[in-house]
């Protein structure tokens, strides 16, 4: 797939811009709320920390990320749940530090629009 930059960089500024509208949204499967906060959206364009993700997966992601909020409220099951442990961005005390977190993912997948997409929820465990 070839993409010619003044599409990638529209269908981005869109997709970002439609990202920033959303606030919360409730899912029948955790009977709870949702929350789309800045490492969401950090996570549609990075891999990882300065590390950026290929022009065509960014370009992806926007291009689907109006179905998300859609796929999230229709879901009563989820398809796959897996445990980690993951380096999360704390803040403690006006700085930021990276600490060693349980974590968990959702993965929710949907065909909406004859588009088969999945939907990723990372969930930060609290420890005792």
């Amino acid at each position: 797939m070839t993409l010619e930059l003044h599409d990638f960089d529209e269908i981005k500024r869109k997709g970002e811009e439609f990202y920033k509208t959303l606030t919360e949204i409730h899912c029948p499967y955790f009977n709870d709320k949702i929350y789309f906060n800045a490492q969401g959206l950090e996570h549609l364009k990075f891999k990882r920390h300065g590390k950026a993700r290929p022009r065509q997966d960014q370009y992806m992601r926007f291009k689907l990320i109006h179905l998300a909020p859609a796929i999230l409220r229709i879901s009563k099951t989820v398809q796959g749940i897996q445990e980690t442990k993951s380096f999360e961005k704390i803040r403690v005390h006006n700085r930021t530090d990276m600490i060693m977190k349980d974590v968990e993912y959702y993965e929710f997948i949907a065909v909406l629009e004859q588009r088969r997409v999945r939907v990723v929820i990372k969930r930060r465990l609290m420890t005792s």
